[in-house]
């Protein structure tokens, strides 16, 4: 049985569902993507948390307790540590994950007070890589 190591879930404005995974499988890591979908536009967090759950659980057959990380983008119902899918993760999993904010967001928000020249450039560099 693959052990679930990395899940990197995403979602946009137009509520789509993207699911990276980066698991253990016979002494070998691997990258998958084995989840995209469209989510309802009043998207909640447990239409999200219930997407992935099917995805994990229901398709692929893996288990929560295995996961060790959780990457997310900025929106507010998946960063939520309170209330948001992060917590649903985490619960699911025993509170035994750490949450990481995705990185090149992390480096966006930490940059706010750059030369606008070099804004620009990020801003663009941010959008493809949201965009992809």
């Amino acid at each position: 049985m693959a052990k679930l190591k990395h899940i990197i879930p995403a979602t946009n404005a137009l509520s789509e569902l993207c699911l990276e995974t980066i698991y253990v499988w016979q002494d070998d890591f691997i990258e998958d993507l084995p989840c995209f979908g469209i989510l309802p536009t009043t998207t909640t967090v447990t239409h999200i948390f219930r997407a992935l759950d099917q995805c994990i659980v229901g398709q692929y057959k893996l288990n929560w307790d295995n996961s060790k990380r959780i990457t997310s983008e900025a929106a507010g119902n998946m960063t939520g540590r309170n209330s948001g899918v992060v917590k649903r993760i985490s619960e699911a999993t025993g509170n035994d994950d750490v949450w990481n904010h995705c990185f090149i967001h992390r480096e966006d928000m930490a940059c706010k007070d750059v030369s606008l020249d070099v804004m620009a450039q990020l801003k663009e560099i941010v959008e493809i890589v949201s965009f992809i």
